[in-house]
């Protein structure tokens, strides 16, 4: 069975959790005060993510590459699902840029500024999912 987007977008949702648990776990103390464990895993689940979102995106392409602006629109329109999951994938890209930015180089980064890629990540599972719930509900 294929992996719809509405389940993907909750995944990476669910990675984006278990992303501030292990952060809480860091501020305990459970990683020995050690910033860069945390982040090598966070890099780990990263680089996952994103090659399961590009092989199904190379392995679902079944026409040849655009070859002007005009076919990059109906090629991105074929694929704007995992589009839309490559732009909540850089939103969390950015969340962990900013932590790290907080945590190991100890700059000043406003709590509105470090938590706006993930409530704006939110949106879009919110969005995305409701349009889908609303086309099955009308179909």
């Amino acid at each position: 069975m294929a992996v719809l987007t509405g389940h993907k977008c909750i995944a990476l949702w669910f990675i984006l959790l278990l992303t501030l648990i292990s952060i809480v776990i860091y501020l305990d103390g459970g990683f020995d005060k050690q910033p860069y464990l945390m982040f090598v895993l966070f890099a780990i689940a990263d680089v996952l993510y994103v090659s399961s979102i590009v092989w199904s995106m190379l392995s679902t392409t079944t026409f040849s590459l655009p070859q002007n602006y005009s076919h990059l629109y109906s090629y991105l329109y074929f694929h704007r699902d995992k589009v839309v999951q490559l732009a909540g994938f850089l939103l969390k890209i950015t969340f962990e840029c900013f932590l790290f930015a907080k945590i190991v180089l100890s700059k000043e980064v406003p709590l509105f500024m470090l938590l706006s890629p993930l409530w704006l990540i939110l949106a879009i599972v919110i969005v995305d999912l409701s349009k889908r719930l609303y086309s099955i509900n009308s179909g």
